[in-house]
């Protein structure tokens, strides 16, 4: 599933070909679609809404039934949770969202900083969440939001987006505004880059999002420079 800046629609290719398939078309879409998440276990596909403050919950068992509901202002990534719930990111709200597959509310948490973009789960119950303008940061949080520690600034991150979390808790991060993905430790106290072995001619172009599939040993980047491609690595555990 892809979705292209100034494009109210979801784009659809086969996981194995690389072929395209039909796009799902998701009534009252905005253009600026900044979050996608699939769920294997409700079969379902979420879409954040981010200029008309809204999910959109898109049935992928053939009907293509679409349901939405409100969320706080501007909601970015998404992550979907092992309870099998949806958390979004409000960038203009300095909140992260918990919500059920149909919609209700789980919980709320007021973060202390601005810009969060993406936030996933880590153990304890803590969240790592990046920001982009202002901190350029991924912090640790709480679950009352309060921040536990941070990582990043002007010349260790810049416009970090995209985040994952391995087993050990380091963090993957896709740093937009460098151009490449970096993991930091768990600690969040040191980083490093990622090796993905491309030429200086066909370096990453500013990293939006990605998807780590260990199952099929793959790593898809999605980029929001340059020629704005989906880049697909094999080989990642």
């Amino acid at each position: 599933y892809v979705t292209r800046y100034t494009t109210p629609s979801v784009a659809v290719y086969d996981i194995t070909t690389f072929t395209s398939r039909p796009s799902l078309s998701v009534p009252g879409l905005c253009c600026r679609l900044y979050g996608l998440a699939a769920c294997g276990v409700n079969n379902c596909l979420y879409v954040s809404d981010y200029d008309n403050n809204q999910l959109h919950r898109v049935d992928l068992s053939g009907s293509n039934d679409v349901i939405k509901w409100s969320t706080a202002a501007s909601p970015a990534a998404l992550h979907v949770t092992s309870d099998h719930h949806v958390i979004v990111a409000c960038w203009n709200a300095k909140k992260l969202q918990e919500f059920t597959t149909d919609g209700s509310a789980v919980r709320e948490i007021c973060l202390q900083f601005n810009y969060p973009w993406h936030a996933v789960p880590l153990a304890s119950n803590q969240f790592a969440v990046s920001t982009g303008w202002g901190g350029h940061q991924v912090h640790v949080v709480d679950a009352g939001g309060q921040t536990v520690r941070s990582y990043g600034g002007v010349g260790q991150l810049n416009s970090p987006r995209m985040l994952a979390v391995a087993a050990d808790n380091s963090v993957l991060v896709a740093d937009h505004g460098q151009n490449r993905l970096v993991v930091i430790d768990a600690s969040l106290t040191t980083a490093s880059e990622v090796s993905l072995n491309l030429t200086a001619a066909n370096k990453l172009q500013h990293p939006w999002c990605f998807v780590l599939s260990a199952s099929r040993g793959r790593l898809y980047v999605g980029e929001y420079g340059g020629d704005r491609r989906v880049l697909v690595f094999t080989g990642i555990r």
